[in-house]
């Protein structure tokens, strides 16, 4: 059974929350503040879900309350597995894979023609923090007006691998802390959210 809502916390603030099941698991997905969940991107793949968490505002008029998408300025794209973690062995192979930069290759989602430089690699409190600069050249990106540098993280929750991409398209190219700290906010918000659901 997939069944997926939205829910709210109250009128005037974005709705920013997701319950995913999957099987008997339920994962809540949640965007930071002034960014909301793209219900409209939702798709189930072979390997799991995915969503986009775009930025976003409210505006009211005649008392209906309208949810607009901002011009292009940045977006995370979360990607939850359905295959579990079920073994210290394989959480150990998920951390070899993803510190020594060879998953997409594992997982057969490497392009021959993109060799992003890693700009930096981290790991904290279980989650896997990853910046990547694209060669524009390669990918002819600025004609396509998307961004150059995009950022990262991994992390298992309740046994499955939640995977985070995020890009910046208001940094003209060159800045990779505004996304970090978006990937940063959504992993904290995600995290949160699922502590208090188990309350």
């Amino acid at each position: 059974m997939f069944l997926i809502s939205c829910t709210s916390e109250n009128f005037n603030s974005l709705p920013n929350r997701m319950s995913l099941s999957l099987g008997a698991d339920e994962i809540i997905i949640s965007s930071p503040k002034g960014y909301c969940i793209n219900q409209e991107t939702q798709r189930r793949h072979l390997s799991g879900f995915s969503v986009i968490i775009s930025d976003c505002f409210a505006i009211s008029n005649n008392k209906m309350r309208t949810l607009v998408r901002s011009p292009v300025r940045s977006l995370v794209t979360v990607t939850i597995s359905n295959a579990k973690i079920t073994s210290e062995d394989e959480l150990n192979s998920l951390d070899n894979l993803i510190m020594s930069g060879t998953l997409d290759n594992a997982l057969g989602r490497n392009d021959q023609n993109i060799s992003p430089k890693i700009l930096k690699r981290s790991k904290s409190n279980g989650v896997y923090y990853m910046c990547f600069e694209e060669d524009l050249e390669d990918l002819e990106l600025e004609a396509a007006f998307q961004s150059r540098i995009f950022c990262r993280a991994i992390f298992v929750l309740n046994d499955r691998v939640v995977s985070l991409v995020g890009s910046d398209y208001s940094s003209q190219y060159s800045d990779d802390k505004r996304v970090e700290i978006l990937i940063k906010d959504t992993v904290s918000e995600i995290l949160k959210s699922n502590r208090l659901n188990e309350i």
